[in-house]
């Protein structure tokens, strides 16, 4: 009994020594994303006109600079690329005041499958619940426990550019695209095949709920919601993708994904412009899911640009 209670406290004294431990890290090296976000926010900007570009890392991939290159001539207008990695409806509600408060005249929303993914069953057994404890994090220093895998790679990139390993990972931050870091990998554009091959080695299954159960679609409407209450247009783009990831896709996948689009674009009274399937044989890839932020695969910001265009014309 007494061997018992003795492993018991002293696996409890490792918990708590450990999760101590989390929160100095974070307080130390805390999300840069948040970071990035508090700063930008609190800028101030010139009499241009803004245009936001929102989304994960499917539009971070998005060359801003062109893009306002392009738009030039069009009005006084400036596009900011406001993507960041694993972006959810569900996360970027956390800022909505702060990008109403810019009051940008668009906003281009970038939406894939990943967007309305659900969560699997041993996501929710591995995962806290939301705590007083987590609340507190997230408002001070930016840290969202629910997601351990976050925290395990910013520290494995925070300590290794504190050990002056960072230089050599090569993280590059983009003119206009303050919240999205670019890693030496995203600049290379892969062949095909082995884009593929490497996909089937390790590809997950995708589960997306239908509408009338898709907590993200509901986030999602009632951002849309509040963008267009305060005057902002909202325009809805679908992100690419290989062609290897669309032939993986089962047909209730495909099926549900068309529903939620078609109930978004219904109730929330958007356009929805397709670009999932446009560029799926192109030459332009460094993954399934990403275009590669390459001089040789900008037909995707190019794109963007004629449609950022066309809703300025309008």
């Amino acid at each position: 009994m007494r061997a018992n209670l003795k492993i018991s406290i002293t696996a409890s004294s490792a918990i708590i020594i450990s999760f101590l431990l989390l929160v100095f890290f974070l307080v130390i090296f805390p999300d840069p994303t948040y970071v990035s976000e508090k700063r930008f926010y609190s800028s101030k900007f010139d009499s241009k006109d803004k245009i936001f570009i929102i989304g994960s890392s499917h539009t971070g991939n998005l060359n801003a600079t062109l893009i306002n290159e392009q738009i030039q001539g069009s009005g006084n207008y400036i596009v900011y690329n406001l993507s960041y990695d694993s972006d959810k409806p569900s996360k970027r509600l956390r800022t909505i005041n702060e990008i109403i408060n810019l009051k940008p005249q668009i906003i281009f929303y970038g939406v894939s499958y990943n967007e309305f993914q659900s969560i699997t069953y041993d996501e929710v057994k591995t995962s806290p619940n939301p705590s007083y404890i987590q609340n507190i994090l997230l408002k001070n220093i930016g840290f969202d426990f629910s997601n351990p895998q976050f925290v395990t790679l910013q520290f494995i990139r925070e300590s290794q550019k504190y050990l002056g390993v960072y230089a050599k990972i090569d993280y590059l931050m983009q003119p206009y695209t303050p919240f999205f870091e670019y890693h030496a990998r995203q600049f290379i554009i892969e062949n095909n095949l082995d884009i593929e091959n490497e996909f089937l080695k390790t590809k997950k299954e995708i589960i997306v709920n239908p509408p009338q159960v898709n907590q993200e679609l509901t986030i999602l409407k009632k951002m849309i919601s509040e963008f267009q209450k305060h005057k902002i247009k909202v325009v809805v783009f679908t992100t690419p993708y290989h062609r290897a990831f669309l032939n993986s896709l089962s047909d209730n996948q495909k099926e549900t994904f068309e529903a939620i689009l078609n109930d978004l674009q219904n109730d929330s009274n958007v356009t929805i412009y397709r670009l999932d399937q446009k560029y799926a044989d192109l030459s332009i890839w460094y993954d399934v899911s990403h275009v590669s932020y390459n001089e040789n695969s900008m037909i995707y910001s190019e794109d963007l640009a004629n449609l950022i265009v066309s809703k300025i014309e309008q």
